[in-house]
């Protein structure tokens, strides 16, 4: 996973964590370059811009093909679990790349859960995790 040395913080604040896949369209030009590559821009929480190649995510989806939805919604939390507790840390001493893999795979998870298997046409949405009950939720924009 590559991980550019800026990182971008989130467009507008939700409540709870935040992984978002922003849209084709959105103005900043660090996710555009991302996209123009082939690969998929993730914003993690308020700082952190990870690139995920098509490749890790189609791995990912293909790791979860034969999971129960019990299974996907106890891994989500997990993976949940980790990303919230990393960056409720100060994010400068969070291992940003293990939390760029965990919402990775978050992400992936949640897609599966959501049947959206082709990583070159997910559309613009957001990945949902509230403090309170940490269950991930796939949010589609538009």
């Amino acid at each position: 996973m590559q991980l550019p040395d800026a990182a971008i913080p989130l467009s507008a604040a939700k409540a709870g964590m935040m992984i978002e896949r922003p849209a084709t369209h959105d103005g900043d030009e660090t996710v555009r370059e991302i996209m123009d590559r082939g690969n998929i821009p993730l914003l993690i929480g308020n700082n952190i811009l990870a690139e995920v190649p098509n490749y890790e995510l189609s791995i990912g989806l293909a790791a979860t093909e034969d999971l129960s939805a019990s299974e996907l919604r106890n891994i989500g939390t997990g993976l949940a679990e980790s990303i919230s507790d990393a960056l409720m840390i100060d994010c400068a001493a969070c291992d940003v790349t293990e939390v760029a893999a965990d919402a990775a795979a978050l992400f992936a998870v949640c897609l599966r859960r959501n049947n959206l298997l082709d990583v070159d046409n997910i559309p613009a949405c957001s990945v949902s995790f509230p403090d309170q009950d940490r269950q991930a939720q796939l949010i589609l924009a538009g």
